[in-house]
């Protein structure tokens, strides 16, 4: 199940990047945005797959880092940031904040186990967070 895993998260990514290419080089091909769509909506089945079985391999393997469980696998932002991307440009800015906040959501947990493996303080990190997460609410 691990191989799968890192299967799909590496799929994910090449629709993303596909999806990346649609919103830029090829931007003025005829069914540019269609295409985007598509890869994008196969990056995000990707995404939920893994990320379930993400957490099914986090919950029976996950480190212990200064007391706390860290996970293994954490959620990748790439799908849900592009598919922001893609309704920003589409003027959907409603939607692109849904996703742009899912996103932004795993990112934070990412950083946060980050900063435990490399030895910041629980009260740094806890400021520092505070105020990212305020600013993205204002957003």
């Amino acid at each position: 199940i691990l191989c799968l895993v890192i299967f799909r998260k590496q799929l994910c990514s090449a629709y993303c990047s596909i999806a990346e290419l649609y919103l830029t080089d090829l931007c003025d091909e005829p069914d540019a945005e269609s295409c985007c769509e598509k890869a994008l909506q196969s990056a995000l089945k990707l995404d939920e797959i893994a990320t379930e079985s993400s957490e099914e391999i986090n919950n029976n393997n996950a480190m212990d880092v200064d007391g706390e469980n860290q996970k293994i696998f954490p959620p990748q932002p790439d799908a849900l940031q592009t598919m922001a991307n893609l309704r920003l440009s589409q003027s959907r800015g409603q939607e692109a904040l849904v996703y742009i906040m899912k996103a932004y959501s795993r990112m934070k947990v990412g950083c946060e186990a980050m900063s435990s493996l490399v030895g910041l303080g629980k009260d740094e990190e806890t400021r520092a967070g505070g105020k990212a997460e305020a600013q993205a609410n204002e957003l």
